[in-house]
C-alpha cells in the first residue's frame, strides 16, 4: 500500500500500475517498406564475400561477372559524403578503352522478391557519388541496369561524364528498346540542371508493370517514376524535370512515357558496377555507390542502419 497524498487515502500499487496503463499514450510503428538491401557492410575488398556483399549462403548479390574484376571494389565511405553510419561503398573504377566492364549481378531466380502483376511496381534506391576528373569523358556508360537475359536488358541509368562539364555531369535512365531513348536532368544552356561531382545523392526510382504495348517492342511495357534528393533529403527534381533526349519538351511527368519490358522477370534482375566506359586518358577515376535498395510496397526513403 502507498499513501495517495492528492486523495488522502491509501491504495494499492497494482491499482496505480493500472492507472498509469489506462493513461499511456499508443506509439505506431511504421515498418519499413525495403525487402532487399544491400549497403556492403559485410567486408571491404575484392573478395566474393566484400563484393557480394556476405558470407557463402547469405550474400546479397548472386554472382559477379565481366572481364575486368579489377574495376570493381568495396572500400571504406569515410570521407565520401555517404550517410553518417553507412561504412562501406562500392567503388566503380572507368575503364581505359571500350569493352572493358564488370558487374555485380541479382539475377531473375531469386526469391528476394516477385514479379510485379499488372498496376504494381518495384521501388528501386541507390546513392551516387561521381568523383570523375574534369577533362574525362565517359560517353554514355551505364552503371547500373535490369538484368541481360541473353536477350538484352531492359532499361539502364548512366552516369555521364563530358570533358566540357567542368565540375558537372549529367544523369539519365534509358529504354533500351526505344532506340536508347533517354529521359535525364539535360543541360539547358546552364548548369540548373546539372549535378555536382564530388557530391552523394540519393535516386530513386519506380517501375510499374503494365500490359500496355505502344512501343511495339514487347507485349508487356513499365511506366517510370524518379526522384532525385540531396543528402540531407530534399527533393531536387522528379518526373518535371526528367526530359526526354529526342522530344526534348516531353518529360516524364508530362507524358507517362511507356517504356519496354520484354520479360516479366526483368522486373527481378540488377546489374551493377561498370558496363560502357570508354574513358580516354587513363585509369584511376572513380564514380561510388552505397545503399542499394528495393521495395515492393512503397518509395524506399533514407538508408538507415536498421534496415538498410
Amino acid at each position: 500500500m502507498v499513501l495517495n497524498r492528492r486523495q488522502g487515502l491509501w491504495v494499492s500499487e497494482d491499482s496505480i500500475g493500472q492507472q498509469a496503463s489506462r493513461m499511456a499514450i499508443p506509439i505506431s510503428v511504421v515498418a519499413s517498406p525495403i525487402i532487399w538491401f544491400s549497403d556492403w557492410r559485410h567486408a571491404t575488398g575484392t573478395s566474393e564475400d566484400a563484393l557480394l556483399d556476405g558470407a557463402s549462403g547469405s550474400r546479397k548479390w548472386d554472382e559477379d561477372g565481366g572481364n575486368d574484376p579489377a574495376l570493381i571494389e568495396v572500400i571504406s565511405a569515410a570521407g565520401l559524403g555517404f550517410p553518417a553510419g553507412m561504412t562501406n561503398v562500392l567503388r566503380i573504377e572507368n575503364a581505359v578503352g571500350s569493352g572493358e566492364d564488370h558487374m555485380l549481378h541479382k539475377t531473375l531466380t531469386h526469391t528476394d522478391w516477385t514479379v510485379p502483376a499488372n498496376g504494381e511496381s518495384v521501388w528501386h534506391r541507390l546513392y551516387i557519388h561521381n568523383a570523375v576528373s574534369d577533362g574525362f569523358s565517359l560517353g554514355f556508360s551505364h552503371q547500373w541496369q535490369s538484368f541481360n537475359d541473353g536477350t538484352r536488358s531492359d532499361w539502364g541509368v548512366n552516369m555521364v561524364n563530358f570533358a566540357g562539364n567542368a565540375g558537372k555531369w549529367e544523369l539519365y535512365y534509358q529504354d533500351v528498346c526505344q532506340d536508347g531513348e533517354l529521359y535525364g536532368l539535360w543541360d539547358e544552356g546552364g548548369s540548373d540542371r546539372q549535378l555536382d561531382k564530388d557530391v552523394t545523392y540519393r535516386f530513386e526510382w519506380q517501375l510499374t508493370k503494365d500490359s500496355n504495348s505502344a512501343s511495339g517492342c514487347s507485349a508487356d511495357n513499365m511506366t517510370l517514376n524518379v526522384r532525385l534528393y540531396n543528402l540531407a533529403g530534399t527533393l531536387l527534381y522528379g518526373n518535371s524535370e526528367f526530359k526526354n533526349n529526342i522530344r526534348t519538351s516531353e518529360t516524364i511527368a508530362g507524358n507517362n512515357p511507356f517504356m519496354d519490358l520484354h520479360a516479366d522477370a526483368q522486373l527481378l534482375g540488377i546489374m551493377l558496377g561498370q558496363s560502357g566506359a570508354s574513358l580516354a586518358g587513363g585509369g584511376g577515376e572513380y564514380i561510388y555507390v552505397g545503399g542499394y535498395a528495393v521495395s515492393r510496397t512503397d518509395w524506399c526513403g533514407a538508408w538507415t542502419a536498421a534496415d538498410g
